[in-house]
């Protein structure tokens, strides 16, 4: 988060707000934000209690509403309600210290239109005019959307950005990633990153509930759904509980969700036990070693692969060296990866990580086996030469 964006309050920000472009100022398509510990409720301005919906234009107010809810303090953020007329672009972790990332600063320049810094001080909002094929699109990073959507707006605009709402038809398919599916890689992949090995192989670790508990228990929001499934693995294999019956391990899940509930906050316990009865008959693997850290830590005291010199960018021959690495673990060069775990490995932006790992595609250092989607990271394979795969 840069220092100029720490502490945002937009009630306390007021003046702020003129700098929101008059084309979304003069639409009628406002609604109030209660932002909290995390949570964020849309409420109808004018009626705080109400909910808003971004598909129920009565629920939708003029901006001067919306601001003079604000000012009473029946809010603390206000949202456009995105209706086919803007395209809107959010990112989130842009920042490395008061400057922007590599990846967040080229998405800028290549919109070249009206970005802000969002609620939190440490994503970008950005509007353009235009139409997009579908109802948008969810990559790594980044979130493109022109309907049915919210865009809280802050006024907090990126120094040496365009005042006002621009075209720029170039950029979208750039931003789309039109060769990637719609579900590659979300926040919350289930499928860990294990090499594939028999599902009661020696990796296999015995565990207490308590324990399985503990390490499974999500420590930030957006980790619900994979460590859940990580405790339906453990449960099934670790605990030896496969042929349990469901109403056998409710009882078990309502503890989970006990312990998870401080950091999921929002989600109640039927929600997660619905996720659990799906996710039951996916756990085909145990928990077992932390492949992905001992590949990162293997990469990091072996030579890189030869293959990685003939590229001039540090971060993708470190990318290199761990997919090396991470084949090698596998009989035959397979892995998953998820460009969300590399990305906490290596502190680079997930989409950073997911345009690499294309580019190491077309360039033959590997093929992609599955796509991934919300129940499975994507698979790759090592495919250069054997000897340059470290062991």
């Amino acid at each position: 988060m840069p220092g100029w964006a720490k502490g945002l309050n937009m009630k306390h920000n007021r003046q702020q707000l003129d700098n929101i472009p008059a084309d979304l100022k003069a639409r009628p398509q406002w609604v109030g934000f209660i932002v909290k510990d995390g949570k964020k409720k849309p409420c109808i301005a004018g009626a705080p209690r109400t909910p808003a919906k971004s598909t129920d234009s009565k629920t939708w107010r003029s901006f001067d509403a919306a601001a003079a809810g604000l000012d009473r303090g029946d809010f603390n953020a206000i949202a456009y309600t995105l209706n086919n007329d803007f395209i809107g672009v959010d990112m989130d972790h842009c920042f490395d210290g008061d400057n922007l990332n590599p990846y967040a600063a080229e998405v800028v320049a290549r919109c070249a239109s009206y970005s802000e810094v969002s609620f939190s001080g440490d994503g970008l909002h950005i509007l353009m005019t235009g139409t997009l094929p579908g109802k948008g699109r969810k990559l790594p990073g980044i979130e493109i959307y022109n309907k049915a959507r919210f865009f809280i707006c802050t006024g907090n605009r990126l120094p040496n950005t365009p005042a006002t709402i621009q075209s720029n038809p170039s950029v979208i398919p750039w931003l789309l990633q039109d060769n990637v599916t719609e579900n590659a890689e979300t926040t919350e992949t289930i499928e860990d990153i294990l090499p594939p090995v028999p599902p009661l192989s020696a990796v296999s670790v015995t565990y207490s509930l308590d324990e399985l508990i503990s390490k499974t228990c999500p420590k930030r929001e957006g980790e619900r759904n994979v460590r859940l499934f990580d405790f339906a693995r453990g449960l099934r294999f670790n605990m030896g509980m496969e042929a349990s019956p469901l109403c056998d391990l409710k009882p078990l899940v309502q503890k989970w969700h006990a312990a998870a509930l401080p950091v999921i906050r929002t989600k109640d316990f039927t929600s997660t036990w619905t996720d659990f009865i799906h996710s039951w008959p996916k756990a085909r693997l145990p928990l077992g070693p932390d492949a992905l850290t001992v590949a990162w830590k293997k990469s990091k005291t072996l030579p890189p692969p030869a293959i990685a010199g003939e590229y001039d960018s540090e971060p993708v021959r470190q990318l290199i060296g761990l997919c090396a690495a991470l084949g090698s673990i596998s009989h035959d060069g397979r892995f998953f990866l998820s460009t969300h775990a590399a990305e906490r490995l290596m502190n680079v932006p997930a989409m950073s990580i997911h345009r690499w790992l294309k580019m190491l595609i077309a360039d033959g250092v590997l093929k992609m086996s599955h796509n991934g989607n919300e129940y499975r990271a994507t698979r790759y394979r090592w495919i250069t030469p054997k000897a340059e795969v470290n062991t």
